[in-house]
């Protein structure tokens, strides 16, 4: 599953000219004329669309959906696919975008003050259009995780991200982007679902965790109305700027390598145009990158294979001042930015990690530096796909009820 070469910049979707693509959801969208369109309100869980926003997070069409997977039907949850408004770019320059995904609404009483929402994040799932979780009754695999949060009493929005499942390129590891995707599709959810409280934290894995890092560090700025308890990052790769250089000297693993060709090229899309590609990728994996791209169907499984055999030589740039360009570019996406607004659970692994576990480790340092509260767990001989990561849950839930104080690995 990798990008498409497309040489031209990211163009965000506009909010006045926007056209959903087909989804795997049924019934109402939003009303022509800007009103609330009240979903069957018998049902305990309670879906009631607000269209009358047009702000950061304001909800733009909403589908209840009917073929949602078994999993999550079963905990007695309704849910509605959405798109809603959010932004790219950094503060003092945003650019509206719209970008879709889920938000589900679990069964039973809201406890006092409402349910809290957890915006999930997804981990990677392809970096095509098509590729977006809401396309898909089982999210493209996550099915499992959102009906446990659900069964935990969260109301749970899960982005697409910009540019999967909605029109525009996917900015891959760019914080300003996926931060500001997260957070919006909390005050989505709360534009869905009446009885969602202001109270939220963010959870995800992998590119997710980067995304629910990126959204605990902008959460006070960027939505000063909620009420944010806490972020849990699973694996995620917050800083990649030693990556270039490592390519260079043959020294990235097959999935490193693969995150290489994803960065190179989401670069290329959104931020930096002016890339030649072949300055960073060459041989077989240049000639397969349409190919790799591939996030469904037969041809995701020959993607899959193909990244498993990258050829370091494939991936070395071009020259030392073309590595230090990508590294540039790269260094631009890094996290940390800011001190975390609220605690955040940090657990990555040291084998076969997508981000060395140095670079990981460097990450967290400058990120207490910041004055962050990060609580981290490293699981030393594990993998990305093997981490135990089984406190996460547990330690979100005492994070969002206020029960106790989260250890802090940078006191």
């Amino acid at each position: 599953m990798a990008i498409a070469l497309v040489a031209s910049a990211c163009t965000p979707a506009p909010t006045d000219d926007y056209t959903e693509p087909t989804r795997f959801a049924t019934a109402t969208s939003a009303p022509s004329d800007g009103g609330g369109a009240a979903v069957d309100d018998s049902a305990t869980a309670v879906l009631r669309p607000d269209f009358t926003d047009t702000g950061a997070g304001s909800v733009v069409t909403a589908t209840e959906t009917t073929t949602a997977a078994r999993q999550i039907l079963d905990t007695g949850a309704r849910g509605m696919t959405i798109t809603y408004r959010s932004s790219t770019g950094p503060t003092d320059a945003r650019v509206p975008t719209v970008v879709s995904g889920t938000v589900f609404v679990p069964a039973g009483t809201p406890p006092e003050g409402g349910w809290p929402v957890i915006a999930y994040g997804h981990s990677q799932t392809g970096v095509r259009n098509e590729c977006g979780p809401s396309l898909f009754p089982d999210l493209l695999g996550h099915a499992d995780q959102v009906a446990g949060l659900l069964l935990s009493g969260y109301v749970v929005a899960v982005p697409d991200y910009q540019g999967l499942g909605s029109p525009g390129a996917f900015p891959m590891s760019d914080p300003d982007t996926l931060g500001a995707n997260m957070i919006d599709a909390v005050r989505a959810a709360r534009r869905i679902a009446p009885d969602a409280a202001p109270r939220w934290a963010a959870y995800g894995a992998s590119i997710g965790g980067t995304a629910s890092w990126a959204s605990n560090e902008m959460a006070a700025e960027y939505a000063p109305e909620l009420d944010p308890a806490g972020s849990v990052s699973l694996v995620p790769s917050p800083d990649l700027t030693e990556m270039p250089a490592a390519a260079a000297t043959s020294t990235l693993s097959a999935a490193q390598r693969y995150q290489y060709v994803l960065e190179v090229l989401s670069i290329k899309r959104t931020s930096h145009p002016e890339m030649n590609v072949e300055d960073y990728i060459g041989g077989e994996t240049f000639r397969n990158l349409e190919l790799l791209s591939a996030c469904v169907g037969p041809d995701a499984d020959r993607a899959a294979e193909l990244a498993q055999s990258l050829p370091a030589s494939d991936t070395v740039p071009r020259s030392s001042e073309a590595t230090e360009r990508l590294r540039g570019w790269l260094r631009e996406r890094a996290l940390p930015r800011l001190a975390s607004t609220a605690p955040m659970l940090l657990i990555y692994a040291t084998t076969e990690a997508t981000s060395q576990p140095e670079w990981t480790a460097a990450a967290v340092r400058a990120a207490c530096g910041l004055g962050s509260r990060i609580e981290v767990l490293v699981r030393v001989g594990q993998t990305d796909a093997t981490a135990d990561t089984s406190p996460a849950v547990p330690w979100l839930r005492d994070t969002v009820d206020g029960v106790g104080r989260a250890s802090d690995s940078c006191s």
